[in-house]
């Protein structure tokens, strides 16, 4: 009888030592957790560009890890974008709001997700994001440092490698008691671009009919140097010799780099252009673009001391040019 019941007292206490190792292997503690850590405490880039943040997990495991992602201090998410972390709603229950998920999947010891600052093109200092991440959904790991961790990232300006160039001449006018504007009446003036030379660099970009009419410098396209920007009428929609009292045609160039502090996005000037009688040959310089290692520098035509002290060899130039586009679909308006 005292054997039996020793070997049932063996038995529970059997059963209740295998029961308290079921319990370790399913609840683990607080210290078998994976420690996820940022590989790095600052990181840099440069607007439009994707900043990588990796995280590193000291041990991998079969379920994913939360993440909370938020911004701290006055700091906004409006500018920023991110892949591999989403945005997350009042449904979630992981506390203030706004903030993005990030979720290391099972079975990885390493996770990145990028974020990026949106290209603006508009000048601005560095901006500098300081970042939290920290534990939160399943609690599935740690950091080192505890429940959170900290993180900055400083993004430069960007500065486009396009200059933007709008050419406006559009003037309303009265006539037989109605008003009109030229741009209505498809008034057309075009404008070419002419190399250190005066030689026509044949770019029509800006010889399209529109009004106004754009042309787009790329450093690319165009290698250091002087370029002159000449306007012309290419069609005077009727309007000369009709009895209409001669008016002014000014011409506005309004400017635009992206990202450019010297070059504002709404930096404009105006020049003295044709008169409502003007004739259809008359080439009239209107502003000069000089390029030297990736800067822009533009020049009044009226204003600047090359434009003014060559002058008259361009206009000796433009009858040259005159001639070679002969052959063009211009012709009729090239003679005199």
């Amino acid at each position: 009888m005292k054997k039996n019941i020793i070997k049932l007292l063996s038995l529970f206490v059997l059963i209740g030592f295998s029961s308290c190792q079921d319990d370790d292997n399913d609840y683990p503690t607080a210290e078998a957790k994976p420690v996820v850590s940022l590989s790095q405490a600052s990181y840099t880039g440069a607007e439009g560009q994707p900043v990588t943040i990796t995280l590193n997990l000291d041990k991998a495991i079969n379920k994913p890890i939360d993440l909370k992602l938020e911004l701290v201090d006055d700091s906004k998410f409006d500018d920023l974008t991110f892949t591999g972390a989403a945005l997350l709603d009042i449904s979630t229950g992981w506390g203030d709001l706004p903030a993005y998920s990030v979720v290391i999947p099972a079975n990885t010891s390493t996770y990145s997700f990028t974020t990026t600052l949106i290209d603006d093109e508009v000048y601005s200092p560095n901006k500098v994001y300081t970042f939290k991440l920290s534990t939160a959904g399943n609690l599935n790991g740690t950091f080192a440092s505890g429940s959170e961790v900290f993180f900055d990232v400083t993004f430069s300006n960007t500065v486009s490698d396009v200059l933007n160039l709008t050419f406006a001449w559009d003037q309303t006018f009265d006539f037989g008691g109605e008003t009109y504007t030229l741009c209505d009446l498809a008034y057309d003036v075009d404008v070419v671009v002419l190399d250190e030379n005066f030689a026509d660099m044949d770019i029509t970009d800006a010889q399209t009919g529109d009004c106004p009419e754009h042309l787009s410098m790329s450093l690319a396209d165009y290698p250091d140097g002087t370029y002159y920007l000449a306007g012309y009428l290419y069609d005077n929609a009727g309007i000369a010799g009709v009895g209409i009292p001669e008016f002014d045609i000014p011409m506005t160039i309004s400017y635009q780099r992206g990202g450019s502090q010297g070059l504002s996005t709404e930096g404009s000037f105006s020049a003295d252009f044709l008169e409502s009688e003007s004739p259809n040959d008359e080439f009239i310089l209107v502003a000069i673009v000089i390029i030297e290692n990736g800067v822009f520098t533009i020049q009044n035509a009226d204003e600047v001391t090359i434009a003014q002290g060559r002058q008259a060899n361009l206009k000796k130039a433009l009858k040259t040019f005159k001639s070679k586009r002969a052959a063009t679909k211009k012709v009729n308006f090239l003679k005199k």
